[in-house]
């Protein structure tokens, strides 16, 4: 399973229980007040409808995982079918519009390229049903496929209840309008960032070097 499958794994989970709202409000003395309010606002993420948006190989074991964890999961791609959605154990959605509608969760795992670049903002996320566990996004893909500017104002208007995030639209990134943001949440772009990854890249390398080498 790879490394970028289980950082997406612990964003849905910080989306679903404010792990770092709660360590942030134990801190500062908050400690019951965060306690009760977790307990109407924090969800389980067996039962929720999570769609992923892309289906390439990291797609495919987030949603495999998150089959595990009891979530309805669909899928979209410009190059999935329905046949091949059934066969990898995931719901076929015709369009990004019918994969949000029927979503409480959207992971954003596709390229950047001119055909995703801008594509999530306000009209995909308010397409989200709305219901008891919010509408929670998170983007393990590249930080220019969200508009960050709309996800900020969806966040700061309660539209959006959650947004977690491994990528910014410019990296480093040392500004943000969603810095501050109830419901935010980010890391510096370290999806596949561990020492075993590490390790096993300068393997890839070393392989890839060989190969050439040998002129294959």
């Amino acid at each position: 399973m790879s490394r970028c499958c289980r950082s997406t794994q612990a964003h849905l989970l910080q989306c679903a229980r404010g792990l770092i709202q709660g360590d942030r409000a134990t801190q500062r003395g908050a400690f019951k007040a965060f306690k009760g309010q977790a307990a109407s606002t924090a969800h389980e993420l067996g039962g929720k409808r999570l769609g992923i948006l892309g289906f390439g190989r990291i797609a495919r074991e987030i949603a495999w995982l998150c089959v595990a964890f009891g979530m309805d999961v669909a899928a979209f791609s410009p190059s999935l079918d329905a046949d091949e959605a059934y066969e990898s154990g995931v719901l076929f959605a015709e369009s990004p519009q019918s994969l949000f509608a029927r979503s409480t969760h959207v992971v954003l795992s596709c390229p950047l390229n001119e055909g995703t670049r801008n594509l999530v903002g306000r009209e995909l996320i308010e397409a989200m049903p709305a219901e008891e566990c919010g509408r929670h996004l998170v983007n393990v893909a590249r930080g220019g496929v969200a508009v960050e500017a709309d996800i900020a104002a969806c966040l700061a208007e309660g539209s959006l209840t959650s947004y977690a995030t491994d990528v910014f639209a410019e990296e480093p990134c040392v500004a943000s309008p969603l810095f501050g943001l109830e419901g935010f949440s980010a890391t510096p772009h370290i999806g596949a960032a561990t020492r075993e990854a590490q390790d096993a890249v300068s393997l890839m390398v070393v392989d890839r070097v060989m190969d050439e080498l040998a002129g294959d």
